[in-house]
């Protein structure tokens, strides 16, 4: 750098609040990530293992099937943020070289959590299938709730009111749902 130009002044607390911002973001959805998808398979490998009556698919959860390369480049910027605050500078190394291609990877990060929530709603869409489930239409008006999907053994229990009534009440746990049904 030449003597008469000068990197401008960097407020060391704000980059390294940043950073750690970004470092505490990523570390907990990692651990968010992977406790929800083991929790999530693990239901669903219970459930078909019961040959429940009724499944309710969380199709929110299989976001986190494309969110490794997010959370790389957030925790890369989340490293970049800590060090500018300790050193008090920016690198220009860094953002010469590894600038664009984090952001770069933060896009294509995002393209992947919309491409992992397909595949992964996909996949298990075919295993309950496999498993002789059929999906009921409509899993809004029968749950209340956006992202699932109810599979049911028997389509005609997709229209069954009682079933509609249990899937919206708090006090109806699934697998109660399921036990009643079952027993049918």
């Amino acid at each position: 750098m030449k003597p008469d130009q000068q990197q401008p002044r960097t407020d060391r607390k704000v980059a390294c609040l940043g950073g750690l911002f970004f470092l505490s973001l990523t570390i907990a959805l990692i651990i968010f990530a992977i406790w929800g998808i083991a929790e999530t398979h693990q239901q669903y490998d219970i459930w078909l293992a019961e040959n429940a009556a009724i499944l309710v698919e969380d199709t929110g959860i299989s976001a986190f099937y494309g969110v490794p390369l997010l959370l790389v480049a957030l925790f890369v910027f989340g490293l970049y943020g800590i060090w500018i605050g300790v050193t008090g500078r920016r690198s220009t190394q860094f953002d010469r070289h590894w600038l664009k291609p984090l952001s770069t990877l933060i896009v294509v990060g995002v393209l992947c959590v919309f491409m992992g929530r397909y595949i992964g709603n996909t996949l298990w869409s075919q295993s309950f299938q496999a498993n002789g489930y059929t999906q009921c239409q409509g899993a809004f008006v029968l749950t209340g709730k956006w992202a699932v999907r109810v599979w049911s053994r028997s389509p005609l229990l997709c229209f069954d009111e009682d079933l509609k009534i249990k899937l919206r009440s708090p006090t109806y746990s699934l697998s109660d749902i399921n036990a009643e049904y079952h027993a049918d």
